[in-house]
């Protein structure tokens, strides 16, 4: 009896543990009342999903303690062309694209490149 729930427990474990990217950026935005601190990440999984963090902090300070303004987080389907990456989310018809670069990926926005924000590969 204890092998069996020794076997179930390590086969659950492998279904969970699945293969990820994570990329991650941090800017300053400015509303028109406060500026905030933006920390964004992008997980993709192996299985073609994908989870999209959104966390806005009323500043840096705050976010290296953790006490966020806001949060959101989607998440949805992902595919790759070539260098441009796809999200469609899951709730909506929302789709979000990336371009790939040597330096980490980019978002794309109306067509436009926002180069100046370089989402980087964290290493697991």
């Amino acid at each position: 009896m204890k092998k069996l729930y020794l076997l179930l427990g390590l086969l659950s474990g492998l279904m969970y543990s699945q293969e990820k990217i994570i990329y991650r950026i941090e800017y300053k935005s400015n509303d028109v009342i406060q500026h905030f601190y933006n920390i964004n990440i992008l997980y993709l999984y192996e299985n073609k999903n994908y989870r999209f963090v959104e966390q806005k902090y009323s500043s840096k300070k705050m976010a290296k303690k953790n006490i966020p303004y806001s949060f959101s987080e989607t998440d949805g389907i992902w595919k790759s062309n070539n260098d441009t990456l796809e999200l469609s989310e899951n709730k909506s018809n929302r789709k979000m694209y990336f371009l790939r670069t040597k330096k980490g990926i980019v978002y794309l926005f109306n067509d436009i490149d926002q180069t100046k924000f370089y989402w980087k590969k964290i290493n697991q």
